[in-house]
């Protein structure tokens, strides 16, 4: 039914499975209202991409900054909002050694300043 579609969370989905570019700006963009909802663990879409593995990937080194700028400029609010063990997002791509720049470190602080302090 309707619910189970809902609960699908395919944004969260294709982060989590390193979808090519332009059909994660597709699925994006056609299922935006995902963007602000976390699921069960307090994630959104956001904290996926911050805590992404680098998977052994065909994708240039710059694919998390690309999904994660994707997601900011959708819902740029979820840089500040904290998972269920209160971690935003900038803090879950620090720990996973992700690049100041090319891993989107930098646009999430950007997007944030405030998480320096955490």
């Amino acid at each position: 039914g309707e619910s189970d579609n809902h609960n699908w969370r395919v944004v969260h989905r294709a982060i989590q499975v390193e979808t090519p570019p332009d059909l994660l700006r597709y699925i994006v963009e056609t299922n935006a209202e995902e963007l602000t909802e976390a699921d069960e663990y307090g994630n959104l879409p956001l904290h996926y991409a911050a805590k992404s593995l680098p998977h052994e990937s065909s994708f240039p080194a710059f694919y998390t900054k690309y999904v994660v700028d994707e997601l900011l400029y959708k819902f740029p609010e979820a840089a500040g909002i904290p998972d269920n063990n209160g971690q935003l997002p900038f803090a879950l791509a620090v720990q996973t050694g992700k690049q100041w720049i090319g891993g989107g470190v930098k646009s999430l602080y950007d997007a944030n300043p405030n998480a320096l302090g955490q």
